[in-house]
């Protein structure tokens, strides 16, 4: 058995498939995703990329507060070979631009709040055909803002929904695409770009792979000892690969539901 974040998640919706694992809130209360829904998402995040031609190695970024797409979207990317670069989404346009540079990603999950980090740069941006995944449905809001800056919506852009349902398709017409990509996937493969904060230079990027995630969230549970079915409040920005250890992948090994919060200011009205 390989030791990798995947496998942990197969497992996981196998052991706990009807029990909720993300959740946030939403206008009308909390919504979640159960273990099996998160399995099923990410195979269809993880089908459309791969018929959009990303391939094994490639570096997808992510710029978005704590929400269900963020961790459905990332273990997509995983699944289709790629590599994650998670993004604090406190950084400024040109620490955004010299992170994606850097990296070489093809593209970035981001939502709303944070597209306002990308329209600056745009032109800047050195991979030629780089994508927006956008998180939210309400893409017509930035299609006046996007075209300021030279971005086409309709060929720059996609919404998360409509990923799911062109994954959803094409996972369906070549299961096999997908079961080979992550078949493929090994212990010392990447699964994380993470950035220093670059407080005395340029920052540097820290690459964690399949095997540091699973052997360090595997210790955490032997420490903490959590019982199956805990629930846990996430404040810790997802960019932290401390965020992924003790919150996004231990959850894997017991059932854990994790709830994610905007601001610590929303307590009051999250409860």
């Amino acid at each position: 058995m390989k030791r990798t974040v995947i496998q942990m998640l197969q497992t996981a919706a196998k052991n706990y498939s009807d029990t909720p694992y993300t959740n946030e809130k939403s206008d009308s209360g909390w919504i979640f995703k159960t273990y099996s829904e998160v399995e099923a998402d990410s195979n269809y995040i993880g089908s459309y990329l791969i018929e959009a031609g990303i391939k094994k190695d490639d570096k997808i970024a992510i710029l978005s507060e704590g929400r269900i797409s963020w961790v459905t979207g990332e273990y997509g990317i995983l699944k289709a070979g790629s590599v994650s670069v998670p993004l604090s989404i406190k950084l400024l346009p040109e620490e955004v631009l010299f992170r994606l540079n850097h990296s070489g990603s093809k593209g970035i999950l981001l939502s709303h709040n944070t597209f306002e980090k990308i329209a600056p740069i745009w032109d800047k941006i050195e991979e030629s055909d780089f994508k927006i995944y956008y998180l939210d449905d309400d893409i017509e809001k930035i299609r006046e803002d996007a075209s300021e800056f030279g971005i086409d919506i309709d060929k720059d852009a996609i919404t998360f929904s409509k990923m799911l349902e062109l994954g959803e398709e094409a996972y369906k017409k070549k299961p096999d695409l997908l079961t080979q990509s992550v078949e493929n996937i090994q212990e010392n493969d990447v699964v994380t770009i993470s950035y220093t904060s670059g407080t005395t230079g340029n920052p540097k990027g820290i690459m964690l792979t399949q095997l540091n995630y699973y052997a360090n969230s595997n210790d955490a549970m032997d420490f903490f000892k959590l019982p199956e079915g805990f629930r846990t409040l996430l404040i810790l920005p997802l960019d932290h690969s401390f965020a992924h250890t003790v919150g996004i992948y231990i959850s894997l090994l017991k059932g854990i539901g994790i709830y994610f919060v905007y601001l610590v200011s929303n307590f009051p009205k999250h409860q």
